[in-house]
């Protein structure tokens, strides 16, 4: 009985010494630019940005904000839906071209549409390319991280819900 009390003391005193460091969460970033604040608050003061696929350690979770701890010893807040558990994909950045599938009109489809409208091949062939031209323009639009912050922001979403004017 000696032998077993002896025994568990010894596997529960890491535990009871530093359980944070043992059972603390891993995650990644998920995008570049993850911004590191002070307190749980995107208005708070920038301690740091991070680069896609950085490796955190969760402290603490607050509504939608995650406590970390970097690498270097910081510790700060996250927006929780800038961090993952799987390594992030590396991509070429924010464009409405990945909103997209292969621009391609299924030709069932277009004739059946051109049928029930009652139109022409030649005005659907039309109506179809400036359909195409419209969305290889949407396909190069591209929207600055600066901007996106911005527009969250004013629209009070994401990281920004209920931070008021």
């Amino acid at each position: 009985m000696q032998l077993s009390l002896l025994t568990w003391s010894l596997v529960a005193l890491p535990f009871t010494l530093c359980p944070g460091t043992l059972l603390a969460e891993t995650l990644m970033t998920n995008k570049n630019g993850v911004e590191v604040t002070q307190t749980a608050d995107p208005t708070s003061k920038l301690l740091t940005t991070l680069d896609k696929g950085v490796s955190v350690q969760v402290k603490n979770k607050q509504d939608r904000f995650v406590q970390v701890q970097l690498a270097n010893g910081t510790t700060g807040w996250i927006y929780q839906f800038k961090l993952t558990k799987d390594l992030p994909k590396m991509d070429a950045g924010l464009t409405l071209a990945a909103l997209t599938t292969s621009g391609s009109i299924q030709t069932k489809e277009a004739r059946s549409g051109r049928s029930i409208r009652g139109l022409k091949k030649n005005a659907d062939d039309q109506t179809r390319n400036q359909h195409l031209k419209a969305l290889e323009w949407m396909k190069q639009f591209q929207v600055s991280e600066q901007e996106l912050m911005t527009f969250k922001r004013i629209g009070q979403i994401g990281e920004f819900l209920g931070t008021g004017p």
